[in-house]
């Protein structure tokens, strides 16, 4: 094989995020269900945030034995931003960036998964930027030692933006589009 040549091989890896989700303090119930179906579809479980702050969902979530957590914010009752956070060894957590959302499609009702198989499908910035914030949350989260259905998740592009296609029984199950995404900067 020549040494220039590019491979037709996608980047994928299976992922079991050691993170949960929650929201901000007041939810619509359309955020309501973006987060009851992500959670379903990557395997995090849902904290519910009440009236905490950043730092005690931290502290709950540090406490639980998990690694990082996702804020789901909306904006007009539709969910419209994720922000990633992880927690440091040294106690702390620092956000890690966000993802812009401009909205989801269900057309199937998913069961409860363990984690992911992420395939990288798209070329674009986008597209690239959410493989490599994905992985850069949960990379180092692997499914070796649970046991359970995993489900599947192309990125792929969508004119300038990009859409993670959730797959069920060779069905598309879940959609979300993809405005943006933004790492913090260090």
């Amino acid at each position: 094989m020549e040494e220039d040549a590019t491979s037709t091989e996608r980047p994928h890896r299976v992922i079991c995020p050691n993170a949960v989700i929650t929201s901000t303090i007041r939810v619509s119930p359309q955020t309501r269900r973006f987060i009851k179906t992500l959670s379903a579809l990557m395997g995090i479980p849902i904290l519910s945030r009440g009236k905490s702050s950043l730092d005690e969902v931290a502290y709950y979530t540090k406490k639980a034995g998990f690694t990082s957590f996702l804020v789901v914010f909306s904006r007009r009752g539709v969910p419209s931003r994720i922000d990633v956070y992880k927690l440091m060894p040294k106690g702390y957590f620092k956000p890690l960036g966000y993802i812009l959302m401009r909205g989801f499609e269900i057309y199937r009702k998913p069961p409860a998964y363990i984690g992911t198989h992420l395939i990288l499908n798209g070329d674009n910035e986008v597209s690239r930027e959410l493989w490599r914030m994905l992985i850069s949350a949960f990379g180092n989260d692997s499914c070796s030692k649970y046991s359970g259905n995993i489900s599947k998740c192309e990125i792929e592009d969508y004119v300038d933006e990009a859409v993670m296609c959730f797959w069920m029984e060779n069905q598309i199950s879940v959609k979300v589009f993809i405005r943006n995404v933004r790492f913090q900067k260090e």
